[in-house]
This record gives C-alpha cells, structure tokens and sequence, in this order.
C-alpha cells in the first residue's frame, strides 16, 4: 500500500535487498503506464528476452517505419554502441547481455520515450560500457525510475533514492 508521486524529470532509484519485491513494484508501475496517451514509456526489464520476443535481429527490433532511412538511422544508433555490422542482423537472443542492455536504451532513445522505467540497467554492462551508459542517463531530459545496487550508477542518476524495508517505501539520505 503504497503512494508515490514523480513529477516531470525526477529521476528516482529505488535499493532494497534481493526477494524484497522491487522488480514486482516496477511491473506494477509500468502496467499503471504503459497505455496512456500523454506519455511514452520505455521499460527495461530484468529479464531480456521479455524485451525481444518476436524480434529477429537489432535491427529489426529498433525499426519503427521500415523504410530505407528507418533502417539507415537503426543502423547509425547501432554503431554508435559499438555493435558490429554482423551483430546487427544476429539474433537478438545471441547479443551479451551487455549488448540487449544497450539495445533497450537505443529503442527508448529512437522512440523518444520520456519516461524510463528501468530494473537493474548497468547490472550486465563492461567496465568500458558502464560509464558511457551512466553518462546517457544522468543526461537524459525525461522522468526515470530505476532499480540498481549499482552505487557509482545511484551517485550519478538518482535525484531521489527509495527503499523498500520491512516492506515499507521510505526515502534513503546517502548512499555510500
């Protein structure tokens, strides 16, 4: 029984030990959004492949028209995270998990989404690809809800850090 009000271009984390119900609030919150109309919505969730049933290759996944210059700007978004011109047309279920990571985050950047609902968005990212994608975020313009144990992520992302405790939501004053 909880309430939570976000307004515009908070960015909100939420911590919590394992088992203690985070990603099951996420879904919660994500079914409340997902159909409105003044919104978009991009949802990561923990698990990929939820992501990309039905999707073939990242190109595929991120085309939104189907036209040539469709396909042209999904292919430039694609080098830019360092996808190969053979990874582009692989199956999405062969990517790394670093590579799905990264291809969610292009799909809300093509569609524009101004609200971001993400679980655990660096858990699966390189050394190397971690702070490029913490960049991205701290610098997008959008609302943001997150799930993260990822402390150098939380200092640089997070307006507002949440806890859930002894199934409870209360605010966290200092990450360390």
């Amino acid at each position: 029984n909880v309430r939570l009000l976000i307004r515009g271009r908070e960015k909100l984390a939420l911590v919590g030990p394992n088992g203690c119900g985070k990603t099951i609030f996420m879904n919660q919150i994500y079914e409340l959004l997902k159909d409105r109309p003044d919104i978009c919505v991009g949802y990561m969730p923990q698990d990929y492949a939820r992501a990309f049933a039905g999707f073939d290759s990242p190109v595929a996944y991120l085309l939104n028209a189907g036209d040539k210059d469709d396909v042209t700007r999904s292919r430039d978004l694609l080098g830019r995270m360092k996808f190969t011109a053979d990874d582009m047309l692989r199956p999405c279920a062969s990517l790394s998990e670093g590579q799905k990571a990264k291809l969610c985050l292009l799909k809300f950047i093509k569609e524009d989404c101004n609200v971001l609902l993400l679980d655990e968005p660096t858990r699966n990212l390189s050394a190397l690809s971690a702070p490029t994608i913490c960049r991205i975020l701290a610098d997008y313009q959008g609302c943001m809800f997150s799930i993260s144990h990822d402390r150098t992520f939380l200092r640089s992302c997070a307006d507002t850090i949440y806890e859930i405790k002894d199934r409870k939501l209360a605010v966290v004053n200092s990450i360390l």
